[in-house]
């Protein structure tokens, strides 16, 4: 069985929003992902400008998870569960059990696993799944040009650094679809 999943990318030469839209176009993944592709026209620029910062705020650029819950809901009829503060344990389960993943992070921390030199900035990825016995995670980087395989505790660091820096007091900041059905190739 395969898992589907199409990867996009934020760097969007028409969207004039693209530096600080990682989050929605994550969303868009998701919303992507869960109805397996059936709707058109779901991009990180539709999402934020579905949502209530169509202008990015200079103080904090980028959208919520409570943001995209929504424009999720309202705009594509797509459900999406808050899982803020919950862990990564729970985190993993999720994943596990087929449900596409928002998950915020600081970028510097990924490293040399970041899919550009430099960059200090919360950002977004999509998990998709876990491999490797769950040394690896499998993850769509909206600055990144493919999904690629990342070494989870990476991705579990640059998590829990976001969530503290952002006064999370417990668990990692992160949103899920439903489970996403597997298919026949």
């Amino acid at each position: 069985m395969a898992i589907f999943h199409e990867h996009m990318r934020q760097r969007v030469p028409s969207d004039p929003h693209w530096t600080s839209n990682c989050t929605a176009y994550c969303a868009a993944m998701l919303i992507h992902d869960s109805v397996l592709g059936g709707l058109l026209g779901v991009t990180g620029r539709a999402v934020r400008a579905a949502s209530n910062e169509r202008i990015p705020d200079p103080a904090s650029p980028g959208l919520n998870i409570v943001q995209v819950q929504y424009v999720a809901r309202n705009t594509f009829n797509v459900p999406l569960d808050d899982n803020t503060g919950q862990s990564w344990a729970q985190l993993v389960a999720a994943a596990q059990s087929d449900h596409r993943i928002l998950l915020q992070l600081d970028y510097k921390t990924m490293g040399e696993w970041r899919a550009q030199k430099g960059g200090d900035f919360g950002h977004a990825v999509v998990v998709v799944n876990f491999t490797h016995n769950g040394t690896r995670v499998n993850a769509s980087d909206p600055l990144a040009l493919k999904m690629r395989s990342y070494p989870a505790e990476v991705i579990h660091d640059a998590a829990r650094v976001f969530a503290r820096d952002t006064k999370l007091s417990t668990g990692l900041r992160w949103c899920n679809t439903r489970a996403v059905p597997r298919y026949v190739k």
